[in-house]
């Protein structure tokens, strides 16, 4: 079996979304390498501590689908590609934001300024979920970073994706915008709290404050 680098920016693609998963645990990750031609333009991914993602072909869809797991079990995510069909104007693609022992966490666009997270949990017994208007991430602590889909948009939602714990704050001068309004370049996750930059419109200028979210009741 060829050995697999894992690459974070890996792009993963997807063309449609179908809800099923596969029940079989005894895949081989060698499965997932061997394949066609076509298969080969889409990289299996195996990370270090035994966790995949990977296309596995589907007879039914007559197409790949995207599955995950680890040694013990695999699932499909419910995301379907034809790779006889790969083109680059393709949007709806896939890029690893982390992982850790409990999940494997994927993002794609959703518009302009947005991003939504899939979330993929490495216990059989779990679900998988998604994020909309996610901002950021940080792995290690397991903490997800997302604006809630209120009608302004302005509030600020920490969640620890391991034991479901959450904090939030509102932005009471974000008025809307969503995450086009947020520099996301300036996102720090500190020992004990989340900071990020947002911006206000005055009559002048554009200006940017910070916010800080304290996150040490999550852990």
């Amino acid at each position: 079996m060829r050995a697999i680098i894992v690459i974070l920016s890996l792009g993963l693609v997807s063309c449609q979304q179908k809800s099923k998963a596969y029940k079989n645990p005894t895949i081989k990750v060698s499965e997932l390498i061997s394949g066609d031609t076509c298969k080969n333009k889409m990289r299996d991914t195996l990370f270090s501590n035994g966790s995949f993602i990977g296309f596995k072909w589907d007879t039914l869809e007559d197409n790949y689908q995207m599955i995950y797991g680890n040694r013990e079990f695999f699932k499909g995510t419910g995301y379907f590609t034809n790779c006889k069909e790969l083109d680059l104007l393709y949007k709806s693609r896939f890029n690893i934001e982390g992982y850790n022992s409990n999940f494997i966490i994927l993002t794609r666009s959703c518009g302009s300024d947005c991003r939504t997270a899939l979330l993929l949990p490495l216990d059989k017994n779990r679900k998988q979920f998604e994020i909309n208007d996610y901002l950021a991430i940080n792995s290690e602590l397991g903490l997800i970073v997302y604006l809630s889909s209120s009608a302004f948009n302005n509030l600020i939602i920490i969640q620890n994706i391991n034991n479901g714990k959450n904090v939030s704050k509102i932005i009471n001068d974000f008025t809307g915008g969503g995450a086009s309004l947020i520099n996301h370049k300036d996102m720090i996750f500190s020992s004990s709290k989340f900071k990020m930059q947002y911006m206000i419109s005055d009559r002048d200028s554009a200006k940017f404050r910070l916010l800080e979210i304290d996150f040490s009741a999550l852990l």
